[in-house]
């Protein structure tokens, strides 16, 4: 196993799964959006039986802010979110034998969005469009190619985004957090360890036959 992430965090982060599943667990400090250091660092690599891409960037962008953060802020969603996704799976796709498995984070805003998170949105329903097409191509290999679209979870992601819509708002972080809560079916914030067993389901041979999904685990917030 072995972790990558654009953050200091990762190496503590590995060993604390190392020491909880007594596995040799390595990792990996790399922006997925530079390209060149993407390569450099997934070069050693000779075989990857599993890709889950995690990597998620968001922030606030609203349409009527003059500002220019607004715009930065959105090219660097779009280009994490979804460059970054493909940068990845252009590396490991053909390191990947037959039968393998492409597992995205995506969101249940790639399936409907709110104000002021347009940039988000929109590269989470891209996200999504893109591993669609990835499981057409990669399918005559019998690689799967899926995506888990999590509610809101308790983190410090997604809090964030909560504390500013509440400051710009002039509401509070619960009034915010219960309009999310409320478009649930079932009570109660999400946390991350409630979320792994989709990620489980989708890299195991019992959803070998599954490709090009999108599986929701969001306590009903979006259902179709």
């Amino acid at each position: 196993v072995t972790i990558l992430a654009n953050d200091p965090a990762v190496e503590k982060a590995a060993a604390e799964i190392k020491k909880c599943t007594c596995r040799p667990v390595s990792h990996i400090l790399c922006d997925v959006t530079d390209r060149p250091e993407l390569k450099r660092k997934l070069a050693p690599f000779a075989r990857i039986d599993l890709l889950i891409h995690n990597a998620g960037y968001e922030r606030l962008t609203p349409l009527v802010d003059s500002g220019d953060e607004v715009e930065v802020a959105f090219h660097r969603i779009v280009d994490v979110n979804l460059f970054g996704a493909y940068y990845v799976t252009r590396e490991v796709a053909p390191r990947m034998p037959d039968g393998g498995r492409i597992i995205y984070t995506a969101s249940t805003y790639s399936k409907y969005a709110i104000a002021r998170m347009s940039g988000y949105a929109s590269s989470k329903h891209a996200l999504v469009g893109m591993m669609r097409s990835f499981s057409h191509e990669l399918g005559s290999r019998r690689i799967t190619v899926n995506a888990v679209c999590p509610g809101w979870v308790n983190t410090e992601f997604s809090n964030r985004s909560v504390r500013e819509i509440a400051a710009e708002t002039g509401r509070t972080f619960q009034d915010v957090g219960n309009d999310v809560l409320s478009l649930q079916a079932i009570a109660g914030h999400l946390e991350p360890r409630d979320i792994v067993g989709g990620y489980l389901f989708l890299a195991s041979d019992l959803a070998k036959d599954v490709s090009g999904q999108t599986i929701h685990i969001d306590r009903g917030e979006y259902q179709s």
